[in-house]
């Protein structure tokens, strides 16, 4: 018969401080009422710039506080379960009732508790996926092969989630991502238009270090600090200059588990001792991660579909008159995972 573990004791190794799931809980409360307030408050046009940038600030580095303090507690697989099962169904009853009221003050505060369960569930299933990490050194080719993959799902012209951020159907993005609100030289009453999208992929790996790094005590504060930056500048980067591309690589959309793993791997690879067997995990792990993303990026992007012609009157295309409503650009589009960029800072 073998010998039960033993639990967990506050000054072992491995115990993670005191709960933060005040501040956690405190900081989405928070970021709702905020993103009812932002539909409420016009702003002069000459404002728009500041104020958007100051609100992507908090919507990106709030967050990331949050899920911080969230993985100073201590985690269980059940209460994971618990966080990830409620978070999925209170955000998706909450955004199809958002969408089916006619009150935009009604509606605005149920997206708004929907976009708080987002959150919710992306922790839980981050806090999920660390209970599997065994000792610290696993952190290393995890993180190293998440952001290959991720490289490959946003960048390569075949990846999944790069095809979903540029196309012109955003309706998944709208449905199950973390949306960044943008302020409005006019109030909207309750629905914030959406500045960005960030993909809850990258809510749930960011949930899972931290939960990992407080369980064995490595540089969290520090990782935090080093964070809330990258990805600031991060989204920045897309919503300033989505339409620039750079060789093969179109700006609107970009992986954000690359700048993540980074950040991570650069604050705590000090912590990391591998043996001769891990070291050489690592090193195979990470070649299959280049291999795939450099088959991916050689692959030659599916051909877009042509839009149907405009109905003729006696022989003559139709035209829209000057100052009627056009498509947006399509290189404007959200990206879905990572960072997006739909809007520029200033909507005008």
């Amino acid at each position: 018969m073998s010998e039960q573990p033993e639990p967990i004791s506050p000054g072992s190794e491995l115990a993670p401080v005191k709960s933060g799931f005040p501040i956690f809980f405190g900081i989405l409360f928070a970021l709702a009422a905020l993103r009812m307030l932002i539909s409420f408050i016009p702003l002069p046009v000459s404002m728009l710039i500041t104020a958007n940038i100051v609100v992507s600030v908090a919507f990106v580095g709030l967050p990331i506080i949050s899920l911080y303090f969230a993985g100073r507690h201590r985690w269980t697989p059940k209460l994971a379960a618990v966080f990830l099962v409620g978070g999925v169904v209170a955000q998706v009853g909450f955004a199809l009732a958002a969408n089916s009221v006619k009150s935009p003050l009604l509606g605005g505060l149920l997206m708004a508790v929907s976009q708080a369960a987002l959150v919710c569930w992306s922790t839980g299933l981050g806090a999920l996926l660390a209970s599997l990490l065994r000792e610290k050194n696993m952190v290393l080719p995890i993180t190293i092969f998440l952001g290959l993959v991720d490289a490959f799902l946003v960048l390569a012209p075949v990846g999944t989630v790069g095809k979903i951020a540029r196309s012109t159907d955003q309706r998944i993005l709208k449905t199950m991502a973390y949306v960044v609100p943008q302020v409005q030289h006019q109030a909207t009453g309750g629905f914030a238009r959406p500045m960005a999208y960030v993909g809850p992929a990258d809510l749930v790996f960011m949930a899972m270090f931290f939960v990992a790094m407080f369980r064995f005590k490595l540089r969290t504060r520090e990782t935090l600090i080093a964070l809330i930056p990258t990805m600031i500048a991060y989204l920045l980067v897309v919503l300033l200059f989505g339409n620039v591309k750079l060789g093969p690589i179109q700006l609107n959309a970009l992986p954000a588990m690359v700048p993540i793993g980074i950040v991570v791997l650069a604050v705590n690879f000090r912590e990391f001792k591998l043996s001769k067997d891990e070291a050489a995990s690592t090193w195979v792990v990470t070649a299959l991660g280049v291999a795939l993303l450099t088959w991916g990026m050689m692959q030659k992007p599916p051909p877009e579909p042509q839009p149907e012609p405009s109905p003729s009157v006696n022989g003559q295309g139709s035209s829209a008159p000057k100052g009627s409503p056009r498509p947006g650009n399509p290189n404007r589009s959200p990206s879905s995972g990572r960072s997006g960029g739909q809007n520029k800072l200033d909507p005008q």
